[in-house]
């Protein structure tokens, strides 16, 4: 029997086994998954287990995405990822150290959070940032702001960390030459909690803390690969949606799931109890694991559920300087949508939903090792490329906006988004049984038409149309491997000329970079992000009519 990490597409074999990252072990019975990850120091690596096996840290969780039958029942510690509602399409979690081998003729795989799923980790936005850190060294000494901190004599670093709903990447700065020494990103492992914001603020709910537990837990045995020691991380800074960044302090977030919609910062910031919505904390009280005497410095947010990330994205595409309207994307589970110049910014969030990262699309998946991320039709037939040139096992969001692209093209969806010839689907990649249909289109729509709502919305309340967007700027992973023809094409971003769209890629990590290595950056940003005029869709009358317009395909002229 094996057991399989599913980094790659698990190799058959004759004999069961478990395999962990690339490598395989015999499963044995009466064993865990812990035990088994134990024997090859990779997959150790890779899955927390604070509390020795004992099954209270609840940290160990993995996903068995094959032969879950041949494990135990969950035991009463699984009980919080095991919760109702909380499935993935992809298989069942379960926590290492209490999932136990109970069949040794079944294999077994298992799905840690380090799987190679393509994560934007740089930024492409332009960045002059003077080199002036809230640590200072002086000789021997150093200090964060006016406090001495204990030091080693080592290197001086700092940690930029951008805290995504589905990924989390981590950059080490040194903080004397402003040189970035390395990059680290992972899944987050909040993900048995939900797909999205709203999940994981109903989780926390009723196991307040866990989520935090496990992301930092993640984040400490990602900071231990580092070219480093700890004790020479000196500050980490902090970006991330509202709902992601007040989860990794550890504040309730259960605010930010009700109306009207804000995190306690912003209430506490409102009420006159404190001077701005960002967050600077001990590290050693989040449970961080660098210098003893390390700061954690939480960019501020926005409104609502416009956050961290976005004001880092302001603070990248340098909104307050333009003349011409700006406007700026950052597409995801929740899309930021920023317009404005120097003289006035909007904002706005649209509730996505995880569509473009595959859920709900019956053969749609991440941005994994074997998804379709192209596809152009030729003669009725798709041709696509995967990520990594192997064998399709589904399709990638940047390959759902090409196929749809296609079918409007093509002309073989109508309108409403239904095929054409009234078959109802089309087949893909005939020899993986990969299909598209109907009802996975519809998953889409929805999402796009979201976007596309936010935007006009926003187009609206300014005052213009598309042709007087001087500039469109694209932030995130998505986007980054995204056809921008083919989105407009569908309907899903605004049509400005092709010369004015920029791609930033991970803006949110650039900004906390810049934020880290430039203190004062912190108090312009503190300054101007409660001026920006938070717009509430769903408070616009116009917005239910946009929606359901933005789920339709324009016709090809």
């Amino acid at each position: 029997m094996k057991i399989s990490h599913v980094r790659s597409p698990p190799n058959g074999g004759q004999m069961a086994e478990v395999k962990f990252l690339e490598e395989s072990v015999p499963a044995v019975v009466g064993e865990t998954l812990l035990d088994h990850a134990q024997r090859t120091d990779a997959a150790f690596k890779e899955i927390a287990a604070t509390c020795d096996g004992q099954g209270v840290c609840g940290e160990c969780v993995v996903l068995i995405t094959a032969g879950a039958d041949a494990l135990t029942r969950p035991t009463e510690h699984e009980e919080a990822v095991t919760a109702a509602g909380n499935e993935d399409p992809e298989g069942a979690y379960r926590l290492a150290c209490q999932a136990t081998v109970a069949d040794s003729t079944v294999d077994i795989e298992v799905a840690t959070f380090r799987r190679n799923l393509r994560i934007l980790s740089h930024g492409s936005g332009s960045e002059h940032v003077q080199l002036a850190p809230r640590v200072q060294t002086d000789g021997d000494a150093v200090r964060i702001g006016d406090v001495a901190v204990s030091y080693s004599g080592g290197d001086v670093l700092g940690l930029a960390l951008d805290v995504g709903t589905t990924s989390v990447v981590a950059e080490l700065v040194d903080l004397t030459s402003g040189a970035t020494v390395a990059t680290t990103s992972f899944e987050n492992p909040q993900r048995f909690g939900g797909s999205n914001v709203i999940n994981r603020i109903t989780y926390d709910r009723t196991h307040r803390l866990l989520l935090q537990r496990v992301l930092v837990s993640h984040l400490n045995a990602a900071i231990a690969e580092l070219p480093c020691a700890r004790a020479d991380i000196l500050e980490v800074v902090v970006a991330g949606n509202p709902t992601m960044r007040d989860l990794f302090f550890g504040l309730d977030v259960q605010p930010i799931g009700l109306s009207p919609f804000l995190s306690v910062t912003e209430t506490e910031f409102r009420a006159g109890h404190r001077t701005a919505t960002s967050l600077d904390v001990p590290a050693a009280e989040l449970g961080l694991e660098i210098n003893p005497s390390g700061r954690v410095y939480g960019l501020p947010l926005v409104a609502c559920h416009v956050g961290a990330d976005a004001a880092a994205g302001m603070l990248v595409s340098d909104i307050w300087s333009s003349d011409a309207p700006v406007l700026f994307l950052d597409i995801g589970t929740n899309t930021e949508v920023l317009l404005g110049n120097r003289h006035r910014v909007l904002a706005a969030s649209s509730p996505a939903g995880p569509a473009f990262e595959g859920a709900g699309v019956t053969f749609g998946m991440p941005g994994l090792e074997g998804a379709i991320e192209s596809i152009r039709l030729e003669d009725g037939t798709a041709r696509w490329s995967t990520i990594g040139g192997g064998v399709p096992r589904g399709i990638c969001g940047s390959g759902l906006v090409d196929l749809l692209g296609e079918l409007v093209r093509t002309q073989r969806i109508n309108h409403f988004g239904r095929f054409a010839d009234g078959s109802g689907s089309m087949t893909v990649a005939p020899d993986q049984g990969i299909t598209f249909s109907d009802r996975d289109i519809a998953e889409i729509a929805q999402a796009k038409g979201s976007n596309y709502g936010a935007q006009m919305i926003l187009m609206k309340e300014f005052g213009i149309s598309v042709e007087d967007v001087g500039r469109l700027y694209l932030a995130g992973g998505f986007a980054e491997y995204l056809d921008v023809a083919q989105a407009q094409r569908i309907g899903m971003i605004a049509a400005v000329a092709e010369d004015r769209v920029v791609k930033l890629g991970n803006a949110s990590l650039q900004g906390a970079r810049a934020l880290l290595k430039n203190e004062s950056l912190r108090f312009e940003l503190e300054e101007r992000a409660p001026n920006v005029e938070h717009v509430r869709l769903e408070q616009d009358p116009d917005f239910f009519d946009l929606f359901v317009d933005g789920m339709q395909f324009p016709a090809v002229s």
